[in-house]
């Protein structure tokens, strides 16, 4: 999807706006009280994207009605998965599961991740020598 690259003086006209913590060439960040109030709004009294964000002060030749509706979308899917906590909270960097991120050092965690992280590298590893003897296997046939 083709994004617009925010100018400059885009860039300042947004700052200016109370409702926008920050601001870089490719992207807004609202303030939290903005993003729950946005949600409300849309659910609760039926206003349009468009109405909320011109109700707000945001410039929509700036902002336009495209990144408008992205952005309460996607406010109302974290509020709905996350409840309002996921708009307060940031949320980008948090892991989502098992092995997801890197342990620097093993030292650091529980005794039970611990035994969690032990238990997966040697399922890991068996699973590993194990298709490595089909491999030899299978080379030797041939």
């Amino acid at each position: 999807m083709n994004r617009k690259i925010f100018s400059k003086e885009e860039m300042t006209d947004l700052l200016k706006n109370k409702h926008v913590k920050r601001c870089s060439k490719k992207g807004v960040g609202f303030t939290s009280a903005f993003k729950i109030n946005a949600v409300k709004q849309y659910e609760e009294e039926g206003k349009t994207p468009r109405e909320i964000f011109e109700g707000a002060g945001i410039d929509l030749n700036i902002y336009n009605n495209d990144r408008c509706r992205s952005s309460i979308r996607l406010w109302i899917k974290v509020s709905r998965e996350k409840g309002g906590k996921g708009i307060v909270e940031e949320q980008r960097g948090k892991k989502k599961g098992i092995g997801k991120g890197r342990t620097k050092d093993i030292t650091e965690l529980s005794d039970s991740k611990k035994i969690e992280y032990l238990e997966a590298m040697v399922a890991y590893q068996k699973e590993e020598i194990r298709f490595l003897a089909k491999l030899r296997a299978q080379r030797k046939t041939e």
